[in-house]
């Protein structure tokens, strides 16, 4: 299906494609109310791509103007039958000043904005993975808060520890002599401009 302008849809649309070729494709404005489904069986199902200097317009946009209960979900992305691969993928190897991934939560008091549940088989794999290429990166993550009264910063909490460590600093054997140089800590602490 291609639409040369601008559709606009009040009711629900369904569109099955069993071939190689796009399933739907519009060159301009699209408005959606209702639900739409996209069936590709070969391909890709949908395809968005923006261009022009106007940054400020998100090239796509999904808003909920209803009340939120404990069992609403604004967006879904589920491969079920998935054991290898990549499932979202953000490609922003352009990017040099700004932010990758975004989550504004100003208002949250006793909720999650991230989490990351799984691993019941895991031995060998991470939850969370961060790594950086440079050499030179003064914090590749860091955690940050302008006033703690009461709270933590950063809490590590487990059940039980029959063997192993709750924390564990290691630092990888290099072609160098000494893999820590004089000059290199493996724990800074410092407070007010002051190490302890």
């Amino acid at each position: 299906t291609t639409i040369d302008g601008s559709l606009q849809v009040k009711g629900p649309v369904r569109i099955e494609n069993d071939e190689m070729s796009s399933t739907l494709n519009v060159s301009s404005y699209f408005n959606m109310h209702g639900s739409m489904i996209l069936k590709q069986t070969n391909g890709m199902a949908m395809q968005v791509v923006a261009s022009g200097s106007n940054y400020s317009i998100p090239a796509v946009d999904i808003s909920y103007d209803g009340i939120f209960s404990e069992t609403n979900t604004l967006m879904r992305l589920a491969s079920s039958k998935a054991s290898k691969g990549v499932i979202v993928d953000i490609d922003a190897t352009n990017l040099h000043y700004g932010t990758g991934m975004r989550i504004d939560a100003s208002n949250l008091n006793a909720g999650v904005a991230l989490e990351v549940i799984g691993g019941s088989d895991m031995e060998d794999g991470s939850l969370v993975h961060v790594a950086t290429e440079s050499t030179g990166a003064l914090s590749p993550v860091q955690f940050h808060a302008d006033y703690v009264d009461g709270g933590s910063l950063l809490k590590i909490e487990s059940n039980s520890i029959s063997s192993g460590s709750a924390l564990r600093l290691e630092m990888k054997p290099s072609t160098q002599p000494s893999a820590l140089s004089t000059s290199g800590t493996m724990l800074h602490l410092e407070i007010d401009g002051e190490q302890i």
